[in-house]
């Protein structure tokens, strides 16, 4: 995750060497309080499916 001034729209290269344009949070938009914790099977799970959408190998 990158840290980009509030709301700046961005354009990143796809799989396909395409630019998708993407809209960032703005930070005020976030609330502060964590809502929960994740637990190991959890972290694994998570892990996983960033890798998957990220197309990140190992």
């Amino acid at each position: 995750m990158a840290r980009l001034p509030e709301a700046v729209r961005v354009d990143v290269e796809a799989w396909g060497g395409e630019p998708d344009n993407v809209v960032t949070v703005p930070i005020a938009a976030l609330d502060p309080e964590p809502v929960g914790r994740l637990d190991l099977t959890g972290r694994v799970e998570l892990d996983q499916a960033l890798r998957f959408a990220l197309a990140i190998v190992y």
